[in-house]
């Protein structure tokens, strides 16, 4: 009886766990479901600049990762020309299109595209 009950809670306690982990926006399936039609995730850019080019650019402007993700967020939020870290992207592309994405999963994008700069930076312009 004892090992049936501690069967039970065990069976229980590990399907919230993986009803929980489920719950996690995973930012990559995100980027495909949200961003891919417009971003490429390397150059060449597509019909907007690629992600790693984004993330690139917050990396320069932002030294913690919690400011650049949330200036990230912030920006897929609510897009405008004053938030736009790259005015000429904004010049040759338009501006970024709302996304109908849940504050949840724009958090999730906003940290994966951070992670997206991989440690190689392209060269700034001027230096």
């Amino acid at each position: 009886m004892k090992s049936c009950i501690f069967f039970l809670g065990s069976s229980l306690f590990f399907s919230w766990q993986l009803s929980a982990a489920e719950n996690v926006p995973n930012g990559e399936a995100l980027y495909g479901k949200y961003c891919s039609v417009c971003h490429s995730i390397s150059p060449p850019a597509l019909n907007a600049p690629a992600m790693r080019s984004i993330a690139a650019l917050y990396h320069r402007k932002y030294q913690q990762r919690s400011e650049g993700v949330a200036r990230i967020a912030a920006f897929i939020k609510l897009p405008s020309v004053k938030n736009a870290l790259d005015q000429v992207a904004i010049s040759r592309y338009g501006l970024m299109a709302r996304v109908p994405a849940t504050s949840k999963e724009t958090q999730a994008v906003s940290e994966w595209l951070w992670d997206q700069a991989g440690g190689i930076l392209p060269p700034v312009k001027g230096r």
